[in-house]
Formats: C-alpha cells, structure tokens, sequence
C-alpha cells in the first residue's frame, strides 16, 4: 500500500534540498514524479521550488482553493490513455501551507491511486503554532520523519522564530509571510525569548551599566551582531553540509558535482573570513592584534588583490576600473593585514553594489605617501552614518533588502589596521544610491627600513 510521508523539520534544515534530492533518486531509475509547490511562496518564482545551495527545479504551482487529487488523477487517466509516464511519486514542497481537505486528498491519492506522497515542511510558525497543513498531516501521514538541524547554541531547532530588519524578534503578524527573515530555534531557547517580546540582553550578564552615555546603543549593537553572525556562520555551513551530501550520494552527475565543488569552496572561504575577522576583534579587544612588519611593494600587493577579486566581478557582471601608478610604492607594514584591509574594502564595494554597476580603483603616489580610492556606483551611505561606519558592530539602518546587512566589523578592523600603519582613511557619500568612495593613506619608506614586529 501507497504511504503519506511528512518529512518535517525547522526552518533552514534543507527540506527543499532533501525533496530534489529524492526527486532525483526517482527519475535516476526511469520513474516520472509530480512536484508540487504553493503558488503563495514566489521567492524563487511561481511554481519553481529552490534550495539554499543552487539547486531548483519546476513543480506545479497550486493555491489553496486547488484538488491535489483532482490532478494527480487526471496525470495518471492520461498514461491509461496513452500519453507520458506512469505516476511514481508525488511530492510536495513547504506542505505547512495545505489546507486541511488538501491533505485528506494527498491520503485518498496514496489509498485509491497507490502512487506514494512526499511532503516537506515546518510544524510551527514564529509564534511555536502549528500550520493548518502540518497539524493535519502530523495526523494522518503514515510516516513522520524529522529532517535535523541545529540553532545557533548548537542544540537541536525544533522551532522557528521571525526577525525584523534589524535583526530582533518579531510577535506580531500574520502567520504566513515569505522571506528569508526566519532562524531556528531549540525548544528552550525559544521559550527563554519567549519571556519577553524583546530578546534578553546579554548586557544583563555581563553587569554593562546602561546609564552610561552611549552603552544603551552599544549593546543592541552587540546583540544585533550576534543574531547576523549565527545567520552567516549557518547559512554557510548548511550549504557546505548538503552540497558534500550531494557529492558523496550524486557520482553520476558531474556537472552538478563540480558545481557542489564550487558552492563549498565559495562558503568555506566565507565562512573563514568571518571567523578570522571575529577572532581578530578578540585580539585588539585583548591587545594582542600581532602585527609583522617589513619594507614591501604596496602597489604589487594591490594588483594581486584586485586579480583575485575579477571572478566576483564577473560573477555579478559589474565592471572594475583601474588606474593604478606605475613603479614600486614601498611601504612598511604587516602585507597580511594589508591585504585584508583592501580586500575588506574591495569586497564591500562589489557586495553594496547592483548586478552591472561599476567599481573604480586608483592609486597615486606623493612623495611620501601612497593613497588608494576604491568608489562604487552602488547604494551609498547617509552622511548620518559616516561618522559610525568604523564603530565596532555598527550597521547601516537602511540598507536595501536586497543586499546583505553587514555584521558590523569589516571596517572596524580596516580602521584599526590603517591606523596601526600611520594612515588615515575617510569616506565620501552623496547618500542612497548615489555610490560611496573609500580613501586612504600610507606613508612610503625606503627599501632600507628595519624589520619590527
């Protein structure tokens, strides 16, 4: 007998992976399936289900006024009239947005037209209740199987809570709203946030007094930070897992395994960054921010960086423009840290910056210093935030949608990394969309400069 399964989990755990996965598995053995998605989730386009890692396929779009049965039923009286495949599998994505009467034809599919059904979706929405299609189909599936992932505790996320832009929980909405502003939780912990509508400070534990001028808005700036972090280091990391999944259970696609390749060498280089930038915050914080210092070419150390930034300027096809001085620049400093500097700079530029936009790079040399101008045509920044942008944790408040938020210490440490260097650097914006220009200044030495650390 035909089966209902619920494969069900919180949110970010890779239902939609695991659902193309299978659906591959089918049709890798000659059986036709039927993928259906809700027509109300358009993040990826009507009736097209994708996954966090790059995988995406077409499915049928239904609405909630739709008989799944209905359909499944007319797909298979037409092989009994001559036309396509038998029916396999049928499988449906974020099964939490059925109707009730849609699960009871998902059962009467599965009982009178023995073709099995797979469904894929969350138990509970922001406010821990259930969804009308997981509570029924927790009750009449055959099979319940809990797709695992973990919270940023490192605990098992069984829940899922809603944020806002600025990354605090939200308690009010309606219960359905697409987007990408979810994270999951464990049991407990979203119960501890549950005490209050606003997340429990930190800042309570670590004995901060709020009454200090400024304090109050350091720690939502911390707070906030940490949200974006655990969001960044997971969302890597669940595309490293399933892409490595693939790899090892996909050896007969090679296009798609070099493009899994691909999506875990891109997350792992970003998942180090950001570890890398966070341990280096600890290390000024606890005045060990090392730096190893001796005369070098600063204007070959540029180009090289730049050289290895034209793949993502390809890959969003923006346009890179440089003007670089000619002959050796010499200046003594720590070239590791250097180059992190420019890269942060570089990165920001191609990340704040549209699809088909433009990037310009120029170097000049004075006779004691070298500056270097890195300008976009992208979103800007408001003169009322210049002033914070190298403040450890600062965000932009209005940053669009459609760009990532920053989590707040890129340029704190291109700030700390310049001034080690006796730079400077300043920042040019006419505001929203009008691009933004980062400057900065190195003095130059003679090649004849001690080494210090």
């Amino acid at each position: 007998m035909a089966k209902v399964y619920f494969y069900y989990s919180a949110m970010n755990a890779g239902k939609s992976t695991t659902l193309l996965q299978s659906a591959h598995n089918y049709e890798e053995r000659g059986m036709r399936v039927l993928l259906f998605t809700p027509c109300m989730d358009h993040r990826a386009g009507c009736g097209r289900i994708a996954s966090r890692i790059g995988l995406s396929r077409d499915a049928i779009a239904f609405s909630q006024e739709d008989d799944l049965f209905v359909q499944v039923r007319d797909a298979t009286a037409a092989k009994d009239m001559g036309v396509g495949d038998p029916i396999h599998c049928v499988l449906v994505d974020e099964a939490q947005f059925l109707q009730a009467r849609q699960v009871l034809q998902l059962t009467k599919e599965a009982d009178e037209l023995s073709i099995p059904v797979l469904c894929y979706g969350i138990r509970t929405d922001f406010r821990g209740e259930p969804f009308e299609g997981s509570k029924y189909l927790l009750a009449w599936a055959d099979e319940l199987v809990e797709i695992k992932t973990i919270c940023h505790t490192g605990k098992k996320a069984t829940m899922n809570a809603r944020l806002d832009a600025e990354g605090n929980r939200v308690w009010q909405g309606n219960q359905i709203e697409i987007g990408n502003n979810y994270v999951s939780l464990s049991r407990k912990e979203f119960q501890l946030e549950r005490v209050s509508p606003v997340a429990t400070s930190i800042s309570d534990e670590a004995g901060l007094d709020q009454s200090v001028p400024g304090a109050a808005e350091q720690i939502r700036r911390r707070d906030r930070f940490l949200a974006m972090l655990s969001h960044e280091l997971r969302n890597a990391l669940t595309a490293i897992t399933h892409s490595a999944y693939f790899i090892k259970n996909c050896p007969a696609l090679p296009d798609a395994a070099n493009s899994m390749i691909d999506i875990i060498d891109r997350e792992s280089q970003q998942m180090t960054r950001l570890v890398t930038d966070l341990l280096d915050v600890s290390r000024i914080s606890h005045d060990r921010f090392v730096f190893i210092k001796k005369p070098f070419d600063f204007s070959a150390v540029i180009a090289n960086v730049i050289e290895d930034y034209r793949p993502v300027f390809e890959s969003k096809n923006q346009t890179i423009h440089t003007d670089l001085c000619r002959g050796e620049a010499c200046v003594f400093g720590d070239a590791g840290r250097l180059v992190q500097m420019l890269a942060n700079l570089i990165d920001n530029a191609c990340k704040y910056t549209p699809a088909g936009g433009n990037i310009w790079i120029t170097t000049n040399v004075a006779s004691d210093r070298i500056s270097v101008s890195v300008r976009d045509d992208g979103i800007g920044i408001e003169p009322s935030d210049q002033q914070s942008i190298y403040e450890l944790f600062f965000q932009v408040e209005k940053t669009p949608q459609k760009f990532e938020r920053g989590l707040g210490i890129g340029l704190y440490l291109v700030h700390q990394i310049i001034r080690n260097h006796q730079g400077e650097i300043t920042v040019t914006s006419e505001g929203c969309n009008r691009g933004c220009e980062f400057q900065f200044w190195l003095p130059l030495v003679d090649r004849s400069a001690p080494t210090k650390t």
